[in-house]
């Protein structure tokens, strides 16, 4: 099959990506790749730069994340190369403006449309009334010139459905990991960066620091437990429009040497050095993280998000709080410490609920949509 690829948006949806592209090639598809350069990270670049020469065709568009005026002439650069490197059998956008872009270019050029929005931006609850109205009917206009979209949670699901997306075009398709070989030192250089000793009991974070991943809740969460566990640790991984103002909040607190911001690093590298694994986020689709602390042996403690419908049962392997709940976080988080002896039975069942999400089971349920909106 000759598939195009169309993404702005970078984190978990690049490395999604990277799995998605790199399964297809080893089936012998024809795979092009345009992406913008604004917001894909280091890890991404890396790895669309070894899928080049296994045969990936990339191309570099820059693309605003909000609608702009820019638009237009990026759908013109976009239909040129379409054409020009076409006929494509699927073109499969990413996030919400590829999603949108590629359903557009897919309908002038004749050529089958998929859709992963990797959370519908109309889920974020921070959003106005009037802008709540306009994505929802954006997402539901597009539905009528989408071949297929793919979702990657039930939340995800049910909120397609809500969107007045139609039934038959929906698949719910999870993501996909696979433990990784990860070398000692990189693991030790880590827990130098993050001043880590033996004492210590580290809570982690992994993620974008946006109001989406809700960072705020879980450094308030950790100022009220740490007043009676002093020895503990928050380690907030991660990047974003947040950040000065997280660091300026601990600092304020007086937890500058117990809060701490190491950068950006892969998840599987510091998943090796938590006890316990935090995800406060306000909503997602199916964060990547989840699996990487699954595959890692940590408890979890979660919002009910996408993904955790799946990889977190509450009170066998982590226990699941409502969004915005500081209250019900902060107990939670507390006996995890309390009761250590839960830690390796939790850890254990974690192995034991991702196991079945690999990469290729994604990648295989993936390629026999395409082939059946295509072919049947």
């Amino acid at each position: 099959m000759k598939i195009l690829f169309l993404v702005e948006a970078g984190g978990g949806v690049g490395r999604h990506l990277a799995d998605l592209i790199s399964g297809l090639l080893k089936e012998g598809d024809e795979v092009t790749l345009i992406f913008s350069p604004t917001r894909v990270d280091k890890e991404f670049l890396i790895a669309i730069k070894k899928l080049e020469a296994l045969g990936l065709s990339i191309v570099e568009i820059r693309m605003k994340r909000s609608p702009s005026l820019c638009d237009f002439y990026v759908a013109i650069r976009l239909l040129i190369i379409a054409v020009s490197r076409g006929p494509f059998d699927i073109i499969h956008g990413h996030s919400s403006k590829g999603g949108a872009l590629a359903r557009i270019i897919a309908f002038l050029t004749g050529s089958k449309s998929v859709y992963t929005p990797h959370a519908f931006f109309s889920m974020n609850p921070g959003l106005s009334a009037l802008k709540l109205w306009l994505f929802r009917k954006i997402e539901y206009l597009f539905g009528f010139i989408s071949d297929a979209i793919i979702v990657t949670s039930k939340q995800e699901h049910l909120h397609a459905l809500e969107l007045g997306i139609s039934k038959s075009i929906t698949s719910l398709i999870y993501n996909g990991s696979d433990p990784q070989e990860i070398e000692e030192n990189k693991i030790e250089n880590f827990r130098s960066i993050c001043k880590i000793e033996n004492p210590d009991f580290i809570f982690g974070f992994v993620g974008r620091l946006e109001y989406q991943k809700a960072p705020d809740l879980l450094i308030n969460a950790f100022f009220h437990l740490i007043k009676t566990y002093p020895d503990s640790k928050l380690i907030m991984v991660g990047d974003g429009v947040l950040r000065s103002q997280l660091i300026d909040l601990v600092h304020s607190m007086g937890l500058s040497e117990r809060i701490l911001f190491p950068g950006v690093f892969p998840s599987c590298i510091a998943m090796k050095t938590f006890d316990v694994f935090v995800l406060p986020s306000r909503y997602e689709g199916s964060p990547y993280v989840l699996y990487d602390a699954a595959l890692a042996g940590l408890p979890i403690v979660s919002t009910p998000v996408g993904g955790a419908d799946i990889l977190v049962r509450d009170g066998e392997n982590g226990y699941i709080v409502e969004q915005g709940d500081l209250s019900a976080l902060v107990n939670k988080m507390t006996d995890l410490i309390v009761s250590k002896s839960k830690i390796g039975q939790m850890g254990l069942a974690s192995r034991n609920l991702v196991i079945d999400y690999s990469i290729s089971r994604m990648v295989r349920e993936t390629k026999k949509l395409y082939l059946e909106i295509c072919f049947n």
